[in-house]
């Protein structure tokens, strides 16, 4: 199955960050394109109730704080986070991939405000 670059779906965050979501024929699993310059989300931090989220990066340079841990990202780095983890991120250029197990759905995302 293939999934071009006209079969994604934009989502509107913010104009420093970017979410290019590539449409997948099962719930079983989610992947997305992301752009970030700056923190996402602007205030607190995401916890994803359901979703494991790994995070592939491309390009760029960032960190990503979990558990109260700051981790540097930079190109060809992982991260994983586990459902339940409560993170935000800051980049600087940073593109990403991230797969999500099962595919995220944004009524088991919660923002946190810290």
């Amino acid at each position: 199955m293939k999934i071009g670059k006209k079969d994604r779906i934009k989502e509107g965050y913010s104009k420093n960050w970017q979410v290019f979501d590539y449409p997948m024929s099962s719930r079983v699993i989610g992947i997305a394109f992301q752009k970030l310059d700056g923190r996402a989300p602007e205030k607190g931090s995401f916890k994803n109730k359901v979703c494991k989220e790994i995070f592939y990066i491309i390009n760029g340079k960032g960190k990503l704080f979990a558990k109260g841990k700051e981790h540097s990202l930079s190109k060809e780095d992982i991260y994983v986070a586990e459902a339940g983890t409560q993170h935000y991120l800051f980049g600087e250029n940073l593109e990403f991939i991230t797969i999500t197990l099962p595919n995220w759905y944004p009524e088991q995302c919660e923002i946190i405000k810290n």
